[in-house]
């Protein structure tokens, strides 16, 4: 069984990984632009925090939701944040499935409204979790 990741990208990144040994882990991330800090901070501390999750549990498959930002502002940070996990994926050798929205709708939540970020990386997750077993199935 592979290692899996779930993410949703935004300045609250949602996030789920699945493993033999612990299971089903999620949470949330902050990264926020504070007014005394340079822009390139909160890019620096998603990079690190992916990077730490990514070699913690040895992550093999990364599942992200594509998805359309509204506002300049928005995109932009989506933009990044994908360009940094489109990096770290590759320096990491992990594979990135990009996951659209409406794809993971039959998939289990964790029982939160559907459409908050936390209910759908979990959906992506799940998504990501089947893909990975009809592949075992195949070989």
């Amino acid at each position: 069984m592979k290692h899996t990741l779930a993410i949703v990208l935004g300045t609250q990144t949602s996030w789920a990984v699945h493993t033999r040994k612990d299971g089903i882990l999620s949470g949330t991330v902050d990264f926020p632009l504070r007014a005394e800090d340079h822009a390139a901070i909160r890019w620096i501390a998603f990079r690190d925090w992916l990077s730490s999750l990514l070699n913690t549990h040895n992550i093999h498959d990364v599942f992200v939701e594509m998805t359309t930002p509204s506002g300049t502002d928005a995109a932009k940070v989506y933009g990044a944040f994908h360009a940094l996990l489109e990096i770290a994926c590759y320096t990491h050798g992990c594979a990135m499935t990009e996951v659209e929205a409406d794809t993971t709708g039959n998939f289990p939540t964790d029982g939160t409204q559907e459409n908050t970020p936390g209910s759908r990386v979990i959906a992506i997750l799940h998504y990501g979790l089947s893909l990975n077993k009809a592949d075992q199935q195949d070989t």
